[in-house]
């Protein structure tokens, strides 16, 4: 009798396995087929067509309005901002929550040590907007777009968990970099492919309309990766888009990951691995208490370089 039973519930543990892989299945299916409806949804809407059109020859004489969603997210922003002089250039980075806030306190006092240095202005926001309807990561959007409604020209973002690790590297070369590209945003790649946790980005006439393509291409609102699955795609698809963001050769000029995220992430290979004498090491994806030990580690490691 107790063979039996032990049998009977074996069995029933392995047939509820595979409902439950059945069922998990079904979900990625059925996601997969939401993003799909929901990406020829946006790509057949008026607005996104003339927007790829005016990214293909922008001028600063033509209008090409700017999305209600974005002008009323931008505008919803309570951003704390930190003016230097004149400075027509700006540090900013998003970090919400108390908690939070106090797990990368030292990658926040690097950004805001930066700008002193290099006598740039700062921004931070700290607070939710009043409707916040998105992953936290995708309002790195409409915050460029306000700064730019700001009068700041040139915009260096940094994800909350990205540590400055050699806070003399300037940024001026990035910038010249951009500029003589003639395009609008300046980004890294990661293993899966564009990562916009670290980005700059100059004031031109189609900075506007970039940032609002891809705030509005928010097909897959669910996907792990937020913001970048967007840009990733649209990267890819779109060579209108492509024409205005510039990927660099070199990503570990400006976003280096720990050797420990690998194993974290179980990655068969991790791109832009954190050296000695490295600019930033950015904690891609690691949550605490793991990020507090990391950061504190890096910390130290780059206080010996």
């Amino acid at each position: 009798m107790f063979e039996k039973l032990k049998k009977t519930l074996f069995a029933g543990r392995y047939y509820g396995k595979q409902l439950d892989r059945k069922v998990a299945e079904l979900h990625k299916s059925l996601n997969a087929l939401t993003a799909a409806q929901n990406k020829m949804a946006i790509e057949s809407t008026g607005r996104f067509r003339k927007h790829l059109a005016f990214l293909e020859s922008p001028s600063p004489g033509r209008e090409c309005g700017i999305s209600p969603a974005l002008e009323f997210t931008a505008n919803d922003l309570l951003l704390e901002i930190e003016p230097n002089g004149a400075s027509k250039t700006i540090v900013c980075t998003i970090a919400l929550g108390d908690a939070y806030r106090a797990t990368v306190a030292p990658c926040l006092e690097s950004h805001r040590a930066y700008a002193q240095r290099w006598g740039f202005a700062h921004a931070d926001l700290s607070q939710p907007p009043s409707r916040l309807l998105r992953h936290p990561s995708w309002y790195k959007l409409p915050l460029a777009y306000e700064l730019l409604l700001r009068g700041y020209e040139r915009i260096a973002f940094f994800d909350a968990d990205a540590l400055i690790t050699k806070p003399e590297t300037p940024i001026e070369p990035l910038f010249t970099q951009l500029a003589a590209s003639g395009r609008d945003l300046l980004i890294s790649n990661d293993e899966s492919g564009a990562n916009m946790g670290v980005f700059f980005a100059q004031a031109s006439a189609s900075l506007p309309v970039l940032l609002d393509v891809i705030w509005n291409y928010h097909f897959d609102p669910g996907h792990v990766t937020w913001e970048q699955i967007a840009v990733r795609t649209l990267l890819d698809d779109w060579p209108a888009v492509a024409s205005r963001i510039l990927v660099t050769d070199h990503p570990r000029d400006f976003n280096s990951f720990p050797e420990e995220r690998q194993a974290i992430h179980k990655l068969h290979h991790q791109a832009n691995t954190w050296q000695p004498g490295d600019f930033i090491c950015h904690f891609s994806g690691i949550g605490a208490p793991k990020l507090t030990e990391l950061i504190a580690l890096y910390r130290q490691r780059a206080g010996n370089t």
